[in-house]
């Protein structure tokens, strides 16, 4: 099973319209080694004691210019941690994501995907 990071660290929205296109800093991830069931975790840490959240949708690819959403975007929220999961059957050649929302003083969300 391979890990890969599809976000990190990421602390503004990035803003999305009908086609996504994945953040350039966070290179699509090719298939070579991934199976046709993903889970998926996201996690939102902020500083002690503080409400935070982050909102993620993650797109798919066959051919790393068409995208579509896949999947329902994930929620985490908490109290100074927030974390979600999502398991997943599809088999595509790229998979990316978009950090719709974050909130929360020092909110940073990494989403990782395991396959």
């Amino acid at each position: 099973m391979a890990v890969y990071t599809l976000i990190n660290g990421a602390t503004q929205v990035f803003a999305t319209f009908t086609t996504i296109i994945p953040y350039q800093t966070d290179n699509p991830i090719p298939q070579p080694t991934i199976g046709n069931v993903q889970g998926f975790q996201l996690v939102v840490k902020g500083n002690n004691g503080q409400n935070v959240s982050a909102t993620v949708q993650i797109a798919t690819s066959n051919d790393g210019v068409t995208w579509s959403n896949y999947v329902d975007a994930l929620t985490a929220m908490g109290v100074t941690t927030g974390n979600a999961t999502w398991n997943a059957t599809g088999n595509y050649k790229f998979f990316s994501a978009i950090l719709t929302a974050i909130s929360g003083t020092g909110a940073k969300a990494t989403l990782t995907m395991s396959a």
